[in-house]
This record gives C-alpha cells, structure tokens and sequence, in this order.
C-alpha cells in the first residue's frame, strides 16, 4: 500500500478517534478502562470465593426489595406518604 495513501487514511479518522477518547476520558474521570475492568474483575473473584457474604448480600437485597414494595404499595394509595428516601 502507497505511503500517501495510509497516511491520509490516518488523518480521516483520527478526529473520531480523538473525540471518542476525550469522551471516554471524561466519563471516567481520566481512568483507564482496563484498570476499572481489572478492580471489577478482582472484586468479582473475591466475592465467588465468599459463599456467605454473598448470602449476605442477598438477604440484604431481599429485605431492600421488600421494604420497597411495601412502600410502593402504601405510596399508590396514600399521595401524602413521605418519600421513601
């Protein structure tokens, strides 16, 4: 392939490249996606090889969920009911 031709090729979609980069720079807040890829993996182990927190963490979810329900239930007939949160 003609040098020319690779080099213009470059040139055509490096402003997409660029914003992209500046957008996912500022999602992140400057961190690098492998590196928050690579603490979500890490805790996710840890967590596989915890039987009973995960049993923690799914009554807690349980006992939430119905804490909410209940005041869903309560806030659909009672417009005066005070947020939940």
């Amino acid at each position: 392939m003609n040098t020319a031709i690779a080099n213009e090729e470059d040139r055509t979609f490096s402003p997409i490249d660029r914003f992209v980069h500046a957008s996912r720079a500022r999602l992140t807040l400057g961190l690098s996606s492998a590196s928050t890829m690579l603490a979500f993996l890490d805790w996710a182990v840890h967590l596989n090889n915890s039987p009973g927190k995960q049993g923690e963490l799914a009554q807690s979810a349980f006992l939430k969920s119905s804490r909410f329900a209940a005041y869903l239930s309560q806030a659909a007939s009672d417009k005066a009911r005070p947020h939940c949160i």
